[in-house]
């Protein structure tokens, strides 16, 4: 028996966290809200200043919250170019790196993009 074996299992309080990091991988949610993640300057090689990524709060098909942070610029430029709104359905998937290349493609889209009819359309732009 190790000396960590007597806590037992740790609690996860830190969230769902989205999981896009292989080919394949795909996830739907309906967005929540945005928040601002900063990695300071110098937590990665070469990292010479602070860099800004969106982060995601989403509401998965099974009704929990998950947390997708856009590191990855090809993830990032999408959502810049896509623009959801609060309350838009996305899906997203890794659809792998291009051959030859270092970089991971993903495909994102509003799942349901027009509010039903009679309803006011107030949701915050990303």
């Amino acid at each position: 028996m190790g000396i960590w074996d007597a806590f037992g299992e740790p609690e996860n309080e830190g969230g769902n966290f989205v999981n896009l990091d292989d080919e394949g991988d795909e996830f739907t949610g309906k967005l929540v809200a945005v928040e601002e993640h900063v990695t300071p300057r110098g937590t990665f090689p070469g990292q010479k200043e602070d860099t800004v990524s969106p982060k995601l709060i989403l509401e998965g098909e099974d009704g929990e919250e998950y947390t997708l942070t856009a590191f990855r610029s090809v993830l990032k430029n999408e959502l810049l170019e896509l623009r959801p709104r609060i309350g838009d359905v996305l899906y997203f998937k890794n659809l792998g790196k291009p051959r030859g290349k270092n970089y991971y493609n993903y495909k994102v889209k509003v799942v349901s993009e027009a509010p039903k009819r009679g309803q006011q359309d107030d949701n915050e732009e990303f």
